[in-house]
C-alpha cells in the first residue's frame, strides 16, 4: 500500500464521517420541529 492510498481512504472516512454527522444533526432538527408542533 502506498502512503497516498491510505491518505485517499483516510479522507473517504472523514468525509463520510461528516456527511453521517449533518444527517444525524438534521434529523435531530427534525424531531424538535415535531416536539413543538
Amino acid at each position: 500500500m502506498s502512503s497516498c492510498k491510505i491518505g485517499d481512504d483516510g479522507a473517504v472516512y472523514v468525509a463520510q464521517f461528516l456527511l453521517i454527522n449533518v444527517t444525524l444533526a438534521d434529523l435531530d432538527i427534525s424531531f424538535n420541529k415535531f416536539d413543538d408542533m
